[in-house]
C-alpha cells in the first residue's frame, strides 16, 4: 500500500488507532482501488478495502491487501475491525463526508470519531519518485501522438529549475517546433 509510513505518522499525531478513508481518489491513490464505492481502513496491525458484493472481485484484482466483502452493512464490518485491532478512536475524512453521513457514522461505530482535514488529500500532492517517472513517460507519449498528429519532426522544450520553499520544482515550456517538411 502507498504512502503506509505517511498514514501512520497521520495516526500518532492524532492520537488514533484506525483511518477510514472514504474520498475515491484518495482510495485509489493509497490503494490502486479505482471502484470509487467503499472504504479503505488502515490501522497498525490492517489494511483492507471493504466493499459490498458488485466490488469484490474488481477489488481483488486491483489491490494487494485483504478485500472485506459486506453481508450486512459498511458500519457492522467496521465496527468488527476496530474490535479486533482494540482501537478506540478512528479517522474519517470530514472534508469527503456531508454531515447526515457522519451522524450516521457517529450513531453506528462504537467507537470515538475525530475528522481529518486536507492530510490524506496532502499525501496525493507530494509526487515520490516512483511517481514522477510515471509523469514523465506520460509526457514523453503526449509528446510523440503531439509530433504525429502534427507533422512534427521534433519538439523541443526548455526544463528550468525553481526554487520555491527550499523544495526544487521542473517547469517545462516549448521554445520550438521544427515542422517536417510537406
Amino acid at each position: 500500500m502507498r504512502k503506509y509510513s505517511e498514514i501512520l505518522e497521520i495516526l500518532k499525531k492524532k492520537e488514533s488507532q484506525a483511518i477510514l478513508i472514504s474520498n475515491p481518489y484518495n482510495m485509489r491513490y493509497l490503494s490502486g482501488f479505482s471502484g470509487g464505492e467503499g472504504y479503505l481502513y488502515i490501522s497498525e496491525c490492517k489494511q483492507c478495502i471493504i466493499v459490498d458484493a458488485r466490488y469484490t472481485l474488481w477489488a481483488k484484482n486491483e489491490c494487494d491487501i485483504d478485500v472485506i466483502t459486506i453481508d450486512r452493512d459498511f458500519y457492522h464490518a467496521i465496527n468488527m475491525l476496530v474490535s479486533s485491532d482494540a482501537a478506540d478512536t478512528i479517522l474519517l475524512e470530514g472534508k469527503h463526508l456531508t454531515y447526515m453521513q457522519y451522524k450516521r457514522f457517529e450513531e453506528n461505530l462504537s467507537i470515538n470519531i475525530k475528522c481529518l482535514n486536507d492530510e490524506v488529500d496532502r499525501l496525493r500532492m507530494i509526487k515520490d519518485e516512483e511517481e514522477i517517472g510515471y509523469i514523465r513517460e506520460a509526457e514523453k507519449i503526449g509528446d510523440e501522438a503531439f509530433c504525429r498528429c502534427h507533422g512534427a519532426t521534433t519538439l523541443n522544450y526548455n526544463v528550468e529549475q525553481h526554487s520555491d520553499f527550499n523544495k526544487q520544482f521542473e517547469y517545462c515550456y516549448f521554445k520550438t517546433i521544427n515542422i517536417g517538411d510537406s
